[in-house]
């Protein structure tokens, strides 16, 4: 079966030329969905549109996605837009569901990375298996060298991380922010634990670069998280203490680990 990724994408150039040194590769087809969404429905929060400061007037990135992917020449590779805010995240995914079917489907953000082992048995894995649908534990990073991971806490909390299925026909995601693609009846998952079991999980960048923080500050209305993330960086590496004692996340009390 083929190999499909997509990923939406905003100013994501911190992140992007990596990935593009991977996915092409390792998928058959990658579809990019570029441009900032209206933050009305699933998986938002503030119920206005992101502010001018970070899109430029067609409503594209302002950091150099939009010339980095114009330069792209991959025959694999489709860049999708609408130059205006997209209606919520699952518009965004829909986008690309026409072209899905009999496939494996991951879905990747820009600021998560997968290895090629991990992609290949869990390809492997659904196009043999009667399960439809994935869901990982990720180690998820809240600045360059420190990260949480934890079941059930923040960052890995039960509902998230749904990122890989099995497409046997054409259908589209009810949302995206968790993912919801098949319904009660249809769907058969294997939860985090058991897909950790196999040694399948991923890295996601989410809160490790300053100007994501001061992005989502704005875009998910958390009211200090700039001043408390650079206060979480200055915590001596080796430190015990929870991600809490700094961010006051829900489900934020999970232990925080370094990079060596």
């Amino acid at each position: 079966m083929k190999k499909i990724a997509f990923t939406p994408v905003l100013n994501g150039m911190s992140f992007l030329k990596k990935q593009y040194s991977f996915i092409p590769n390792m998928f058959d087809h990658w579809y990019i969905i570029e441009g900032v969404l209206n933050n009305k429905n699933d998986g938002c929060h503030n119920g206005n549109v992101v502010v001018d400061q970070f899109v430029d007037k067609n409503f594209l990135s302002i950091d150099g996605t939009t010339e980095y992917l114009d330069s792209i020449k991959c025959n694999n590779i489709s860049i999708i837009r609408k130059n205006k805010p997209w209606d919520g995240y699952v518009e965004m995914a829909n986008a690309i569901m026409n072209n899905v079917e009999d496939c494996i489907l991951f879905y990747i953000d820009v600021d998560e990375f997968w290895d090629k082992d991990t992609v290949l048995d869990v390809s492997k894995f659904l196009e043999k298996s009667s399960v439809n649908t994935l869901k990982f534990m990720c180690y998820y990073f809240v600045g360059k060298d420190r990260y949480v991971f934890e079941q059930n806490k923040f960052g890995n909390n039960w509902f998230e991380w749904m990122r890989a299925w099995r497409i046997d026909q054409k259908m589209n995601f009810k949302t995206l922010q968790p993912p919801e693609l098949y319904n009660n009846n249809d769907i058969r998952f294997l939860e985090k634990n058991e897909t950790f079991a196999r040694g399948w999980a991923f890295t996601h960048y989410a809160y490790a670069l300053e100007e994501q923080i001061i992005f989502k500050e704005k875009f998910h209305n958390h009211a200090n998280l700039l001043n408390n993330w650079k206060n979480l960086q200055k915590v001596p590496k080796g430190t015990d203490c929870l991600l809490s004692d700094y961010i006051p996340f829900r489900n934020a009390d999970t232990k925080l680990y370094y990079l060596k």
